[in-house]
């Protein structure tokens, strides 16, 4: 049974929450304190939007099954990815250009740091995909550990920046999805070394478009909806890297979806 519907319906459901989540960002807040609103429905609707298209990935991807893929058989959906790769590289490349234009202003150095990790991904991500499709990625890949440790860091940072922030639901988001993304690359990671189970980089890659889209979405529709300029700084500064997901984690769905013969 086709499953091309699958990442294509999680982009959707993604966006669909950011938007839900920018009407929390306008209406579940206490206006002199910044604080939430204890029990605000949009909050709860929020939360029970992600939890239910989590239980519909565990459930769509977990039931039946005679096999796990297997990630570094090329297949039919290889024009996919042969587009995807290269493109969620050069937006990371344009990325790893903008921390080091920060840099250059600010002189912090976690910024050229992730910038160089960020560029080392790009190539990483381009390279890996080439070898996949002329079937020299026996006995696992350097390439395939690069952007795990790329999406640490990047996990590290966003916390650093938000440690000090009382509102959990501020930052709270942006942790999932990165934290999905960690898990999805090193699942990924695992299958390129005949390691780890397809089935979860499948359930990970899936919850990774969909809190990339989600992040995305939100703090654009805040500013085009309400003119709410707060979390443009934190979309310029480190949600941009959400591309990335938005890009190469559907089409990495299709992939494994695909070869997953599920009744």
């Amino acid at each position: 049974m086709r499953k091309d519907w699958i990442p294509g319906l999680t982009v959707a459901a993604g966006l669909l929450v950011g938007f839900l989540r920018a009407f929390e960002n306008r209406y579940a807040y206490e206006e002199d304190t910044g604080l939430v609103i204890a029990g605000h429905p949009l909050t709860t609707a929020v939360i029970l939007c992600c939890l239910l298209f989590a239980g519909f990935v565990v459930y769509y991807v977990y039931r039946g099954g005679k096999r796990d893929p297997v990630l570094s058989q090329p297949g039919r959906d290889a024009g996919i990815m042969r587009t995807a790769a290269p493109a969620a590289a050069a937006v990371l490349a344009l990325c790893a250009a903008h921390d080091l234009y920060r840099f250059v202003n600010t002189n912090r150095l976690s910024l050229l740091v992730f910038s160089g990790f960020s560029a080392m991904t790009a190539v990483s991500v381009v390279a890996e995909e080439r070898a996949r499709r002329h079937q020299r990625l026996e006995g696992g890949s350097v390439y395939s550990i690069v952007p795990v440790f790329w999406a640490c860091y990047w996990l590290i940072l966003t916390y650093s920046e938000h440690a000090a922030d009382p509102v959990i639901t501020d930052y709270m988001y942006a942790l999932l999805g990165q934290a999905f993304l960690v898990l999805a690359l090193y699942e990924l990671a695992g299958l390129s070394f005949g390691r780890g189970k397809a089935r979860h980089a499948a359930a990970f890659t899936l919850m990774a478009a969909f809190f990339s889209a989600l992040n995305l979405i939100e703090p654009l529709a805040g500013l085009v909806l309400f003119g709410d300029t707060a979390l443009v700084s934190d979309f310029l500064s480190l949600r941009l890297y959400f591309i990335f997901g938005l890009i190469l984690m559907p089409a990495v769905a299709v992939r494994l979806l695909r070869e997953n013969k599920q009744g």
